[in-house]
């Protein structure tokens, strides 16, 4: 796991422009900004994420967990479901366009319904995408294969779809992130609540995020290879109890469909 010894104030300035971009662009309200950037610098510096930008995404996703409980009131609820929805909206969009706004609502709405599945504040936004997905699923399932194509002159053609072809790889890279970002908060309830399990982690974390052979996770954390393996079925033995692991993890390939 990657340690951190940054310049306090050049952390504070890179987690203040984080900040500010992410409140651009999404319209959160639901932080004070100074307290934004403060508890985006103690994520970073404590090795939660690794950049300012996933610092500052897993910070929000405490807030709007803890606004959309209803534990805040009523309008900080509405605030936040509000919030939820410009940015479901927008991953539906990039993701699942010809479904993106049915989904993103059964989205919003399984969230409301369910919201007390989600027992880790943590995983908030994974679960909620986790929504996403399964809604765009069943939506394509019951619909058939979306009609991308239209013919020459067709006046409804909007301006976005003469980019269709280009969309996977734009698709692939936030589908990367995302998962990249939720396994990151995975790893924080992880170690929560199993702080003697560090070594464990690592050994996860080396092989399906960083994409080390067995002899370079060996090299790393000084141990043998045959430990590795040992190391790494504790960590995904504990790991399985989570309903959102458990999904996160059959995408990335560490566990198969049982």
């Amino acid at each position: 796991m990657p340690q951190y010894e940054p310049d306090p104030a050049a952390t504070e300035q890179l987690c203040r422009q984080a900040v500010t971009s992410l409140c651009h662009r999404w319209g959160w309200r639901l932080l004070d900004h100074d307290v934004f950037v403060e508890r985006t610098v103690e994520f970073f510096c404590n090795g939660v994420a690794v950049n300012v930008e996933k610092a500052a995404m897993h910070v929000y996703n405490y807030a709007l967990y803890d606004a959309c409980s209803g534990n805040e009131g009523d309008q900080r609820r509405e605030q936040a479901y509000h919030e939820l929805w410009v940015y479901v909206s927008s991953v539906a969009r990039l993701r699942y366009a010809d479904v993106a706004d049915d989904a993103a609502q059964r989205a919003i709405l399984r969230t409301l319904e369910t919201f007390e599945q989600c027992r880790e504040a943590g995983t908030f936004m994974a679960f909620v995408l986790q929504h996403l997905r399964d809604a765009a699923r069943a939506i394509r399932r019951q619909d058939g294969p979306p009609n991308l194509s239209l013919g020459p002159g067709d006046d409804t053609q909007s301006p976005a779809e003469p980019r269709i072809e280009q969309q996977p790889d734009a698709e692939q890279k936030i589908l990367d992130s995302e998962r990249h970002s939720a396994l990151e908060q995975l790893v924080v309830s992880f170690l929560q609540r199993h702080p003697r399990a560090k070594n464990q982690f690592d050994a996860l974390w080396l092989k399906y995020v960083e994409n080390l052979d067995e002899a370079e996770i060996s090299a790393r954390l000084g141990k043998p290879v045959n430990t590795i393996y040992v190391l790494r079925a504790r960590a995904i033995k504990k790991l399985r109890k989570d309903p959102a692991w458990r999904e996160l993890a059959r995408e990335l390939g560490i566990l198969s469909d049982e």
